[in-house]
């Protein structure tokens, strides 16, 4: 009997070692996109507005497989992030792996080498390292992004910062009309190093209000860009 517990245990043990080693507590891979892997999108997503993952962007989805997470991105200059993979939505990057009998492992995705990052979606930053290395991000349709994630905490968002050392943001507009109906926050502050926004990628949103630090209009920042939201120049976060 003694030996049977003993043997048990052991078993145990190598099985929970083995899992959190892997990190396929409670996640499961769903795989690295490429020549060979399965990137088609749902029909019922809008295929033409979030395109399908680049290679070398690998996904992990938790275990009922409501969304997934990235879970590792190519070491390549621009990558492009899904807004969809296999029809699930991208929402994190990185995850963490629950252990059998410990705290478990925080998984990293590391941006070192990255200089562009292109959005069409909201992913929230979980366990990331080197983040400050990418040069430029940019985000098509932004006010569209935040759909999901207003109202429940506070009526502003931002975006940027009031300082230049930071990555230069793009604000890019699709040619897709977006409903703005339940968009929530009334107000929105743009930080110094939002460098490029295109026209109308504010248009359709009303009773919001867009506050900046620049005491005017920069070059980078085309006529109609706040569509008919009223600016207030020259501000900062804390005064809107």
């Amino acid at each position: 009997m003694k030996n049977l517990i003993k043997t048990t245990i052991s078993i145990i043990v190598i099985l929970s070692l083995a899992f959190s080693a892997s990190g396929c507590s409670l996640l499961r891979l769903v795989g690295t996109t490429g020549t060979n892997a399965d990137t088609d999108i749902s029909a019922s997503y809008d295929s033409a507005m979030y395109p399908t993952a680049e290679q070398g962007i690998s996904f992990r989805t938790i275990s009922d497989g409501d969304y997934v997470c990235i879970a590792g991105l190519p070491k390549k200059e621009e990558v492009t992030i899904p807004a969809y993979y296999r029809g699930m939505p991208v929402k994190y990057f990185g995850y963490h792996s629950p252990g059998f009998f410990s705290s478990g492992r925080d998984n990293y995705v590391d941006f070192d080498g990255i200089k562009k990052l292109n959005f069409s979606c909201f992913v929230e930053n979980r366990y990331v390292k080197n983040y400050d290395s990418v040069d430029v991000i940019t985000y098509t349709d932004y006010p569209y992004l935040w759909l999901p994630h207003g109202g429940s905490q506070t009526d502003k968002t931002w975006l940027g910062t009031g300082t230049t050392n930071s990555a230069v943001i793009h604000l890019l507009r699709s040619d897709k009309e977006r409903d703005y109906t339940d968009f929530e926050y009334k107000y929105i502050y743009l930080g110094v190093n939002v460098a490029v926004i295109e026209s109308g990628v504010f248009d359709g949103l009303t009773d919001v209000t867009i506050g900046t630090a620049y005491e005017y209009k920069p070059n980078g920042w085309a006529d109609g860009w706040n569509g008919s939201c009223p600016v207030r120049w020259g501000i900062e976060l804390s005064d809107l």
